[in-house]
Protein backbone atom coordinates (compact mmCIF):
# COMPACT_ATOMS: atom_id res chain seq x y z
CA UNK A 1 0.00 0.00 0.00
CA UNK A 2 1.34 3.62 -1.13
CA UNK A 3 1.90 5.89 1.91
CA UNK A 4 0.79 9.22 2.38
CA UNK A 5 3.02 11.56 4.05
CA UNK A 6 1.22 14.85 4.10
CA UNK A 7 -1.91 15.48 6.11
CA UNK A 8 -5.49 16.51 5.74
CA UNK A 9 -4.42 19.88 7.41
CA UNK A 10 -1.51 20.63 5.17
CA UNK A 11 -3.43 20.02 1.96
CA UNK A 12 -5.96 22.29 3.31
CA UNK A 13 -3.61 24.95 3.75
CA UNK A 14 -1.92 24.36 0.17
CA UNK A 15 -4.86 24.14 -1.75
CA UNK A 16 -6.21 27.51 -0.03
CA UNK A 17 -2.95 28.96 -0.37
CA UNK A 18 -2.48 28.35 -4.47
CA UNK A 19 -6.39 28.78 -3.99
CA UNK A 20 -5.46 32.52 -2.62
CA UNK A 21 -3.01 33.34 -5.20
CA UNK A 22 -5.55 32.43 -8.14
CA UNK A 23 -8.03 34.32 -6.47
CA UNK A 24 -5.55 36.92 -6.37
CA UNK A 25 -4.85 36.86 -9.90
CA UNK A 26 -8.32 35.88 -11.60
CA UNK A 27 -9.70 39.21 -9.74
CA UNK A 28 -7.44 41.52 -11.24
CA UNK A 29 -8.18 40.38 -14.27
CA UNK A 30 -11.66 40.02 -14.31
CA UNK A 31 -12.03 44.10 -13.51
CA UNK A 32 -11.32 45.26 -16.86
CA UNK A 33 -13.97 42.43 -18.10
CA UNK A 34 -17.21 43.45 -18.45
CA UNK A 35 -19.43 41.54 -16.03
CA UNK A 36 -22.48 40.17 -17.56
CA UNK A 37 -24.84 40.09 -14.23
CA UNK A 38 -23.19 42.41 -11.79
CA UNK A 39 -25.08 40.54 -8.86
CA UNK A 40 -24.05 37.10 -9.83
CA UNK A 41 -20.66 37.59 -12.04
CA UNK A 42 -18.55 40.27 -9.84
CA UNK A 43 -15.08 40.11 -7.99
CA UNK A 44 -16.37 38.54 -5.09
CA UNK A 45 -17.44 35.30 -6.83
CA UNK A 46 -14.61 35.44 -8.56
CA UNK A 47 -12.15 35.56 -5.58
CA UNK A 48 -14.83 33.07 -3.76
CA UNK A 49 -14.74 30.66 -6.77
CA UNK A 50 -11.02 30.44 -6.65
CA UNK A 51 -10.89 29.76 -2.69
CA UNK A 52 -13.71 26.77 -3.12
CA UNK A 53 -11.94 25.08 -6.02
CA UNK A 54 -8.52 25.47 -4.18
CA UNK A 55 -9.63 24.06 -1.23
CA UNK A 56 -11.05 21.13 -3.48
CA UNK A 57 -8.20 20.73 -5.67
CA UNK A 58 -6.08 20.63 -2.10
CA UNK A 59 -8.31 17.77 -0.75
CA UNK A 60 -8.23 15.72 -4.26
CA UNK A 61 -4.38 15.86 -4.16
CA UNK A 62 -4.57 14.42 -0.95
CA UNK A 63 -7.00 12.00 -1.53
CA UNK A 64 -5.34 10.39 -4.58
CA UNK A 65 -2.26 7.40 -4.32
CA UNK A 66 1.10 8.45 -3.99
CA UNK A 67 2.61 7.15 -6.55
CA UNK A 68 4.15 8.15 -10.38
CA UNK A 69 0.62 8.18 -11.73
CA UNK A 70 -0.75 10.72 -8.97
CA UNK A 71 0.06 13.83 -10.80
CA UNK A 72 -1.35 12.59 -14.16
CA UNK A 73 -4.65 11.54 -12.22
CA UNK A 74 -4.46 14.98 -10.95
CA UNK A 75 -4.43 16.59 -14.36
CA UNK A 76 -6.96 15.04 -15.31
CA UNK A 77 -9.57 15.82 -12.02
CA UNK A 78 -8.88 19.74 -12.92
CA UNK A 79 -9.50 18.95 -16.62
CA UNK A 80 -12.58 17.33 -15.77
CA UNK A 81 -13.33 20.31 -13.10
CA UNK A 82 -12.19 22.91 -16.29
CA UNK A 83 -14.98 20.93 -18.42
CA UNK A 84 -17.51 21.41 -15.69
CA UNK A 85 -17.39 25.08 -15.16
CA UNK A 86 -17.02 25.48 -19.13
CA UNK A 87 -20.30 23.10 -19.10
CA UNK A 88 -22.05 25.82 -16.34
CA UNK A 89 -20.71 28.96 -18.64
CA UNK A 90 -22.59 27.58 -21.83
CA UNK A 91 -25.46 26.72 -19.86
CA UNK A 92 -25.69 30.38 -18.17
CA UNK A 93 -24.98 31.95 -21.74
CA UNK A 94 -29.00 30.96 -23.05
CA UNK A 95 -29.74 33.16 -20.28
CA UNK A 96 -26.91 35.72 -19.50
CA UNK A 97 -25.34 37.43 -22.88
CA UNK A 98 -21.47 37.12 -22.31
CA UNK A 99 -21.14 35.17 -19.79
CA UNK A 100 -18.49 32.08 -21.66
CA UNK A 101 -16.44 35.56 -22.55
CA UNK A 102 -16.09 36.35 -18.58
CA UNK A 103 -15.99 32.69 -17.14
CA UNK A 104 -13.51 30.88 -19.63
CA UNK A 105 -10.18 33.19 -19.22
CA UNK A 106 -11.12 33.39 -15.56
CA UNK A 107 -11.60 29.40 -15.00
CA UNK A 108 -8.46 28.75 -17.25
CA UNK A 109 -6.27 31.47 -14.64
CA UNK A 110 -7.60 29.51 -11.72
CA UNK A 111 -7.38 25.93 -12.84
CA UNK A 112 -4.16 26.58 -14.17
CA UNK A 113 -2.52 28.19 -11.09
CA UNK A 114 -3.73 25.46 -9.17
CA UNK A 115 -2.33 22.86 -11.38
CA UNK A 116 0.72 23.58 -11.18
CA UNK A 117 0.96 25.37 -7.70
CA UNK A 118 -0.48 22.22 -5.37
CA UNK A 119 1.69 19.64 -7.17
CA UNK A 120 4.59 22.30 -6.50
CA UNK A 121 3.94 23.45 -2.91
CA UNK A 122 2.91 19.27 -1.69
CA UNK A 123 6.75 18.87 -2.11
CA UNK A 124 7.11 21.61 0.39
CA UNK A 125 4.21 20.96 2.43
CA UNK A 126 6.15 21.45 5.66
CA UNK A 127 6.53 25.00 5.18
CA UNK A 128 3.08 25.49 4.26
CA UNK A 129 1.12 26.50 7.74
CA UNK A 130 -2.16 28.40 8.46
CA UNK A 131 0.28 31.61 10.16
CA UNK A 132 0.64 31.75 6.54
CA UNK A 133 -2.40 31.14 4.74
CA UNK A 134 -4.82 33.24 7.07
CA UNK A 135 -3.39 36.49 5.86
CA UNK A 136 -3.61 35.19 1.92
CA UNK A 137 -7.39 34.13 2.81
CA UNK A 138 -7.53 37.57 4.50
CA UNK A 139 -5.76 39.55 0.99
CA UNK A 140 -7.67 37.71 -1.01
CA UNK A 141 -11.22 38.20 0.45
CA UNK A 142 -10.28 41.72 1.12
CA UNK A 143 -9.59 41.99 -2.70
CA UNK A 144 -12.68 40.56 -3.60
CA UNK A 145 -15.25 42.22 -1.47
CA UNK A 146 -13.15 45.96 -2.44
CA UNK A 147 -13.50 45.48 -6.29
CA UNK A 148 -16.48 43.42 -6.23
CA UNK A 149 -18.64 46.27 -8.16
CA UNK A 150 -15.73 47.87 -9.54
CA UNK A 151 -13.97 47.90 -12.77
CA UNK A 152 -16.99 47.30 -15.58
CA UNK A 153 -15.81 48.13 -18.78
CA UNK A 154 -17.92 48.49 -21.90
CA UNK A 155 -15.79 45.60 -23.67
CA UNK A 156 -16.51 42.28 -22.48
CA UNK A 157 -13.43 41.04 -23.98
CA UNK A 158 -9.90 40.42 -22.63
CA UNK A 159 -8.01 42.55 -25.44
CA UNK A 160 -5.39 45.06 -25.71
CA UNK A 161 -7.39 48.90 -26.94
CA UNK A 162 -7.42 49.89 -30.70
CA UNK A 163 -4.76 50.56 -32.24
CA UNK A 164 -4.57 54.55 -33.20
CA UNK A 165 -4.45 55.56 -37.00
CA UNK A 166 -3.02 58.40 -38.45
CA UNK A 167 -3.64 58.97 -42.30
CA UNK A 168 -0.21 60.63 -43.94
CA UNK A 169 0.34 61.94 -47.42
CA UNK A 170 -1.63 60.25 -50.09
CA UNK A 171 -4.07 58.45 -47.55
CA UNK A 172 -1.19 55.70 -46.71
CA UNK A 173 -0.61 54.85 -43.07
Amino acid sequence: MTQRNDTRGSTLCIGLLIGSLAAVVTALVSLPLHSPHDGLLNTGSVVSAALVTGAFSGLVWKAMPSGQARLIRFILVELVTFGIVVGAAFAAETQIDRAISFVLPLVAITIGIQTIGIPLLAKADRLVRWQLVIPALVIALTIGAVFAGVGDQESGRLELPPRSTNIGPGGYI
